[in-house]
């Protein structure tokens, strides 16, 4: 037997990296991103051609406990879809973290199956 021991720990949540599931079509230069909900993230899409084939994370947001709407704010642009994957941050390393901000607690199941 293996010992089984937990540990307990907080973390918090920010934008990572953002996967293109689908890079729609329609899209223009000067299109926008919108995050909602946004927890100071600011996300701006890469269009080559008309279609969306990636993100650039100006502002990863922080304090994520869901996860958000990310869409492409187009008059032309269709069926672009997202998956934001997080990173998770200890809460220690930040220096101001802004209310609101969801610290959400990990347990770390070790030995456990």
């Amino acid at each position: 037997n293996f010992p089984q021991t937990s540990q307990q720990y907080p973390v918090i949540l920010e934008i990572g990296d953002v996967i293109v599931s689908d890079p729609g079509f329609g899209y223009e230069p000067g299109d926008t991103i919108s995050v909602t909900p946004d927890n100071g993230a600011v996300l701006e899409p890469i269009i080559v051609g008309d279609t969306v084939t990636g993100v650039i994370i100006k502002e990863p947001g922080i304090g994520f406990n869901d996860i958000p709407i990310i869409e492409v704010v187009s008059d032309t642009g269709y069926n672009a879809e997202f998956k934001p994957v997080f990173r998770v941050v200890d809460p220690e390393t930040i220096d101001v973290i802004p209310d609101g901000a969801q610290i959400i607690q990990v347990i770390d199941c070790v030995g456990k199956v």
